[in-house]
């Protein structure tokens, strides 16, 4: 996804029916860490406020990675558990204080967002950064 960040906050959010989980996020400072549930963290890199961003999230085979414009992060290993059960959603912008930073709301613009039912490799990564980077020049 691309994304234009003004402050702190949450970026995506996984949700279901008793639970909540940041799995993309920019902190103070604009450090910006991706996770998913009982996983740690993984910081991607440092985004500058008010300008467009390119992240991706991955998580396949116990491995939780992701890359920011088009620089892939050193991933984490990691078993992912999902708590509970229900139908899964992606909120975007949504709060959520009980991950990894400040939680709060997203405030700026999102741009080409996508889910992928599989782990996107390095080259893939590039090859999306690199097309959709010139699509907004």
């Amino acid at each position: 996804m691309w994304f234009k960040a003004t402050v702190p906050g949450v970026i995506v959010d996984e949700t279901t029916s008793g639970w909540h989980d940041s799995w993309i996020e920019v902190l103070a400072g604009g450090t910006l860490k991706v996770s998913v549930w009982n996983c740690s963290a993984v910081t991607v890199g440092t985004v500058s406020f008010g300008a467009w961003n390119h992240v991706v999230l991955t998580y396949a085979a116990g491995s939780l990675g992701g890359a920011l414009n088009g620089v892939t992060a050193t991933p984490n290993v990691c078993t992912r558990s999902t708590p509970g059960g229900g139908t899964l959603y992606y909120a975007l912008g949504l709060a959520d204080g009980t991950n990894m930073g400040s939680g709060a709301y997203f405030t700026g613009a999102m741009d080409d967002v996508r889910i992928y039912t599989r782990a996107l490799g390095a080259a893939e990564v590039t090859q999306l950064y690199t097309a959709a980077k010139a699509r907004l020049r």
